[in-house]
């Protein structure tokens, strides 16, 4: 397990979704749940659809890179005002996403 930040540390992670190959591209889009890839699906301008998925690639990427589970295991939810939380496996980490 690589070390957890310790609280109140923030790591920034950034990620450019252009630079994604087809390949990662079509291997991140099995991490994410039946519910994520319709809400995907949904989005009309590729360039959005792109944006999603690679946010939810990185989301797991990042949990999976701390917590050593496979990225498909994390299930997000959604608060009151529609930010992201984990809501499995449990876990102390929080983030935020801009």
């Amino acid at each position: 397990m690589n070390d957890i930040p310790d609280p109140g540390h923030v790591v920034i992670w950034k990620l450019n979704a252009q630079q994604l190959s087809e390949e990662q591209k079509r291997e991140g889009w099995h991490w994410l749940t039946q519910h994520e890839q319709k809400r995907c699906r949904r989005f009309l301008r590729k360039s959005d659809q792109q944006r999603y998925l690679s946010t939810r690639m990185l989301q797991r990427a990042i949990f999976s890179y701390y917590l050593k589970e496979p990225p498909a295991v994390w299930r997000f939810e959604e608060g009151e005002l529609g930010r992201p939380f984990l809501s499995h496996p449990e876990t102390s980490l929080v983030f935020n996403l801009s």
